[in-house]
């Protein structure tokens, strides 16, 4: 009869058998470490580097713009990748993170980051969208506009008072002729901005013009396609065709829909990763030692010996 010899049942042969079966399997079944001397240029690096770079996390758009890139800007991309990589590997050989408040806000970005790109939102429901604009409408309130034309007189090359008779005789003149809207760029002086506005808002007219300027161009009651002057601005005088001013108005859901989807969808997607952040930090345990700090508005408490 076979007899197994004493050497096979020892039990440190069959911890050596054991160990080395669990450290085979390991290197089977465990990515293998990062070769740190090979630095891989790949789709999805380029994506991630883009990204970073622009400061946009839209990874649709970051496609986007490298699948349209030309073999030489694609090129100078892998370069700048490649460059920005090797120095970022040299760096922590030396241990240049260590402490360095700069690399830890960037690592806290790519962890927001991160957060930000696990997020799946399930698509909203139309009374989602609805709620969400009924909630937010202000935000899609579309401002009064006015559209309009004017002579310029020049002030500092006229002097004040020429440049406002002369925007007054001009007045009459056009209106006599009953000059068209498109005669403006015949008469007068070249404006520092522009002769012609269309569906501009009074802010913008006003930070060209001046607040006075302004609430005269966006009148309610005109009058329209009649030439009006002198209107004084800090450049000068001028003579105004105001063609029509367009009420404020809030749009309907269907108007700005799309808007109100990606706006609803973005929020969504934010609560989620503010969620996502929360459970990490509550997996961890706070120490809060305030003890030696002063009192707000106060002097350091004191501790007596």
């Amino acid at each position: 009869m076979f007899r197994v010899p004493r050497f096979f049942k020892d039990p440190l042969l069959h911890f050596l058998i054991v160990g080395a079966g669990l450290l085979y399997l390991g290197n089977i079944l465990s990515p293998a470490e990062p070769d740190e001397e090979k630095i891989v240029v790949d789709r999805a690096a380029l994506l991630e580097f883009i990204q970073y770079r622009s400061k946009a996390f839209e990874p649709a758009a970051a496609a986007s713009l490298l699948d349209s890139m030309d073999m030489q800007r694609r090129g100078e991309l892998v370069s700048d990748y490649v460059e920005e990589e090797a120095l970022y590997r040299e760096a922590k050989k030396l241990g240049l993170e260590t402490g360095d408040y700069v690399i830890k806000q960037r690592l806290v970005q790519k962890m927001n980051f991160m957060a930000d790109a696990s997020v799946d939102a399930p698509p909203l429901t139309e009374e989602e969208i609805a709620a969400f604009y009924e909630a937010n409408k202000a935000n899609y309130y579309i401002e009064p506009s006015a559209t309009f034309t004017h002579v310029f007189f020049n002030a500092k090359t006229r002097g004040e008072r020429k440049a406002e008779n002369d925007a007054a005789r001009m007045t009459t003149t056009l209106n006599r002729q009953k000059a068209p809207f498109e005669d403006a760029v015949k008469h007068g002086d070249r404006f520092i901005f522009d002769t012609n506005y269309v569906e501009r808002t009074f802010d913008y007219v006003a930070a060209q013009f001046g607040e006075d300027a302004a609430t005269e161009i966006f009148k309610a009651d005109g009058p329209f396609n009649a030439w009006r002057g002198p209107v004084l601005s800090p450049y000068g005088a001028h003579v105004i065709d105001v063609a029509e001013v367009t009420p404020g108005r809030t749009p309907s859901l269907d108007e700005v829909r799309d808007r109100v989807v990606e706006d609803a969808t973005r929020e969504r997607k934010a609560v989620l990763a503010r969620k996502t952040i929360d459970g990490i930090v509550a997996s961890y345990g706070v120490v809060i030692d305030l003890n030696g700090m002063p009192a707000q508005g106060g002097a350091p408490a004191v501790s007596a010996e």
